[in-house]
């Protein structure tokens, strides 16, 4: 797992993660849109099993980009889901 947290970031930042994500095959999943937060979720995945999960929380002018390898079924990422719909992200990203 990769994280980079960005303070006083720019919309251009997302604009560029999102051409990378479209170069290289992640596809979108969820957005969950919380308060002032925005959450995004995107996946590579490789039949059934998902191989690599991008996050990306932003709140404000304050990034956060979660980057997770591994093997992943649509089972768990619904569980991560539902465990930033209950208030989880905060945790990671402080206003």
């Amino acid at each position: 797992m990769k994280v980079l947290t960005i303070q006083n970031g720019e919309q251009n930042m997302l604009a560029d993660f999102s051409s990378y994500l479209a170069k290289n095959n992640f596809q979108d999943w969820v957005t969950v849109k919380k308060d002032s937060e925005t959450i995004n979720f995107q996946a590579k995945q490789n039949g059934d099993v998902i191989r690599k999960l991008l996050i990306t929380v932003k709140a404000g002018n304050d990034i956060l980009y979660v980057d997770i390898s591994g093997k992943f079924t649509p089972e768990d990422i619904s569980g991560i889901i539902n465990y930033t719909e209950k208030g989880g992200a905060k945790k990671f990203v402080s206003h």
